[in-house]
């Protein structure tokens, strides 16, 4: 279940970790809308979130004073499997929408929103597209900053990225489709159209995964991978997929 949100910004400059702002703006959204989910998501014990966004410059982006222009208008899809959720989200963006949001040095301004169709995976094989870059750790990856211990991304065809990707995605169906069993995964980046980009996320430059992937494994699975991404911080704005044709 998937919706586009399009905003109009009050001027046409963003900073590079754009991502933590739309992020904010999701929990506000649900705080102010639907406190208990709020709580049972964002406070307490960690609970795995079972959603992903992208972010979508319909008038381009050109890197510039270390951030992006990008014009006045952008769109955020957000994509959940709880309907629950998808809700508070949508009613939550409609009140914190009626003025402009405080974003970084802009402001948010809603102009509409678009629910898209439902899509229901009933294959064993999907050829999916990133619309929102993956990230990939593995726990036993990290880096050290200025004394500070992060997490170390990685790119096909490094050490752990095969053992990080397969941990992220089987954590993912066992939490979210409360599921133990083994399950068959198999998975391949398309060559042609693999690219790694960096992008800018709590505080250093990681490697990220733009592409074509085939995925194959139970439709249940593929329909959760649709639903609410793939890899390491989905919720932040990573990971998001589109079926291709």
């Amino acid at each position: 279940m998937r919706i586009s949100i399009n905003f109009l910004l009050n001027n046409n400059f963003i900073p590079k970790d754009y991502r933590r702002g739309f992020a904010s703006f999701i929990k506000n959204a649900l705080s102010i809308t639907n406190k208990k989910l709020f709580e049972f998501y964002y406070e307490g014990k960690f609970k795995m979130k079972p959603f992903t966004f992208s972010v979508y410059f319909p008038d381009g982006s050109k890197y510039q004073n270390d951030g992006f222009l990008v014009g006045n208008n952008v769109v955020m899809k957000f994509t959940t499997n709880q309907i629950e959720l998808l809700t508070t989200v949508v009613n939550g963006v409609q009140n914190i929408s009626k003025q402009p949001y405080p974003f970084f040095n802009n402001a948010l301004k809603l102009n509409f929103i678009r629910v898209h169709p439902l899509k229901k995976i009933d294959s064993s094989e999907i050829k999916f597209k990133t619309i929102s870059p993956i990230l990939v750790t593995n726990k036993n990856c990290h880096v050290d900053i200025d004394g500070k211990q992060y997490d170390l991304y990685l790119e096909p065809g490094e050490d752990g990225f095969d053992e990080g990707l397969y941990f992220l995605i089987k954590e993912q169906v066992r939490q979210l489709l409360n599921y133990d069993n083994s399950f068959p995964l198999e998975y391949e980046f398309l060559k042609e159209s693999l690219k790694v980009v960096p992008v800018w996320h709590y505080n250093q430059w990681n490697k990220s995964i733009k592409g074509e992937i085939i995925i194959k494994s139970h439709p249940e699975i593929l329909q959760l991978l649709y639903d609410t991404g793939i890899g390491a911080r989905r919720s932040q704005g990573f990971g998001m997929l589109e079926v291709i044709e």
